[in-house]
């Protein structure tokens, strides 16, 4: 059976899930406003109306909360979550029992921590004391856990932007400044250890692109789950979820939509321009040969009709020229073309792809595509004209594929594919002894064409930085690229620009710049590719990724690039 999200969701809402059923917090959460105004998770028309609204003098309404819940096993009595990483879907946080996690299945936990690798944010409340040795907890946080003192930034008030304190459906959201009974004074526990730092329900620690957060006690117990003091907590919790999600470029298992970029930059016909070119000169040079030359010569010497077999052994030549050029630059056979973006946190050995797939064929035919792993997920993009779709989704031994997969003569096929990557032992981005940024390669690969953005202190450029090789922010080319487009929201964006830079880029390394710009078309609308206040690393590995074949066809070109995001990695 194939996996399906735990909950679909509305527009305009975060999804918060509590594992179990019933929920204990959805009477107290249910519509209250979060504050947070960055929707990744709408249709297309809703994103661009939400993101770019505010741009125009239009107010943009912060997202509600929508809570939801679990099923749990008759069975094991475990929770029922999903075997796949993207069919977490539109959930912003999830709410789960430490001993909840320790009865997940060894797939159920794979998926799980694939969705807070892939940006999700997992919100953990420990019920026994023996769970913090549990390799799934401990790994989740980057080391061993220790019990402690509640940190301040706990007890402080919390902050709470205007959007999360006007509700449009009547509802009254919880003080900021309410008051910390000495019940849950009492119940309250703090934590420290491997990546742990304080924040605002007890700790948190970054896992990729995503956070897990060890709560400070059960939120969905009483007296917690009456709260207004544990309310406003969490609310700040799933507002820091929901606008964490605007640093993705391809939230995973969101659908590919604007890929006419993509598909314009894997199509080989892009590349052969140049036989239009030379057969409009073949065809001038047939025109004028074929007609006043041709029966001028003749003419003179008298046999004008000789004229007409020469004009028609001109004319098949003509032809067959032509043909032979279409074929030459076409090709008889089939072929595959890769374009791929890795995002990972800073130091983490596995990155999120989306893997844009490209089929060319000679002739109109249906073929099937295998995910390249298990845990891997397969989309066709949204298409003008959907009769034209004749694939399906099917399950193969743990494995999706594609069936029937409809390609033309001549024409890119395109598939999108959610999976995950390997990146050796990681890029890292860490703070150096002056305070600049430092890369460290540790992926096993070349990285070629590095754009460094140093924390708000500008774009740079590298050319090349071999494995195991370290280069400092200083030793970066400054390069002047980033565009700052304000926000009426809280969030300011920032975006890459890449069309304006495709020519610069290009020349530095051939097909660079288009291949970013490309990506930066099908990416989530108003995406921020460049936050001020963490590094951000853009490169692209060479070689690809180092696949020969693709559904049986050749894969002739396979480009790789990466964007790694946040301080993290070994010095």
């Amino acid at each position: 059976m194939i996996d399906r999200p735990i909950d679909r969701g509305r527009g305009a809402t975060a999804l918060f899930v509590e594992v179990g059923d019933p929920s204990a917090l959805h009477t107290h959460l249910d519509k209250l406003p979060t504050g947070a105004t960055w929707e990744p998770w709408g249709s297309m028309d809703e994103s661009c109306s939400r993101r770019y609204s505010g741009w125009h003098g239009g107010p943009i309404p912060p997202l509600e909360i929508q809570p939801g819940s679990t099923f749990t096993s008759t069975v094991t009595a475990a929770p029922v979550l999903p075997r796949r990483a993207a069919t977490y879907g539109r959930v912003a946080m999830l709410l789960l029992r430490s001993e909840q996690l320790t009865r997940l299945d060894p797939v159920q936990l794979a998926a799980l921590s694939g969705w807070v690798l892939a940006g999700g944010s997992l919100a953990l409340s420990v019920t026994r004391p023996e769970d913090l040795r549990h390799p799934a907890l401990t790994g989740l946080v980057g080391g061993s856990i220790e019990v402690g003192p509640v940190a301040d930034e706990t007890r402080s008030e919390v902050s709470v932007p205007p959007e999360a304190q006007v509700s449009r459906n009547r509802r009254t959201p919880p003080a900021p400044d309410e008051p910390l009974s000495p019940e849950l004074l009492a119940l309250l526990v703090g934590y420290a250890g491997g990546n742990l730092r304080p924040s605002v329900l007890g700790a948190t620690a970054t896992y990729g692109l995503g956070e897990v957060h060890l709560l400070a006690l059960d939120p969905a117990r009483r007296p917690a789950v009456d709260s207004p003091w544990v309310h406003v907590r969490l609310i700040a919790l799933l507002r820091r979820a929901a606008d964490r999600q605007a640093q993705l470029v391809f939230p995973i298992g969101t659908e590919p939509m604007e890929v006419e970029e993509v598909r314009s930059y894997l199509d080989p016909n892009e590349g052969t321009r140049w036989v239009v070119g030379v057969s409009v000169l073949l065809l001038m040079a047939y025109a004028v040969l074929a007609g006043p030359v041709n029966f001028s010569v003749w003419r003179r010497r008298g046999q004008p009709l000789r004229a007409l077999p020469t004009l028609f052994l001109l004319s098949g030549a003509t032809f067959l020229a032509i043909v032979l050029l279409a074929v030459f630059s076409k090709g008889l056979g089939g072929r595959a073309r890769h374009l791929t973006l890795v995002e990972a946190g800073a130091g983490t050995s596995v990155g999120v792809a989306r893997r844009h797939r490209a089929f060319f064929v000679a002739s109109a035919r249906t073929m099937p595509v295998a995910a390249e792993h298990a845990l891997a997920v397969l989309a066709t993009p949204i298409e003008r004209d959907k009769e034209r779709r004749t694939d399906r989704l099917a399950l193969d031994r743990d494995t999706l594929r594609l069936t029937n997969l409809g390609l033309r003569p001549w024409e890119v096929g395109l598939v999108a594919e959610d999976a995950f990557v390997e990146l050796g032992e990681g890029i890292a981005l860490v703070r150096g002894g002056t305070g600049e940024t430092e890369v460290v390669n540790r992926s096993g690969r070349v990285l070629r064409g590095l754009i460094l953005s140093d924390s708000g202190k500008g774009t740079r450029w590298l050319a090349r930085l071999e494995p195991g090789q370290r280069a400092s922010s200083s030793a970066f080319e400054a390069v002047s690229f980033l565009s700052h487009r304000p926000s009426s929201s809280r969030l300011a964006t920032h975006l890459l620009n890449m069309h304006s830079q495709v020519e610069e880029f290009d020349a530095r390394l051939p097909g660079l710049g288009s291949a970013w710009a490309a990506i930066e078309d099908s990416a989530t609308l108003g995406t921020d590719w460049l936050p001020v206040d963490v590094p951000t690393l853009l490169a692209q590995l060479e070689g690809g990724e180092g696949r020969g074949t693709d559904s049986g066809l050749r894969i002739e070109h396979d480009r790789t690039l990466v964007r790694v995001v946040g301080y993290g990695g070994a010095p």
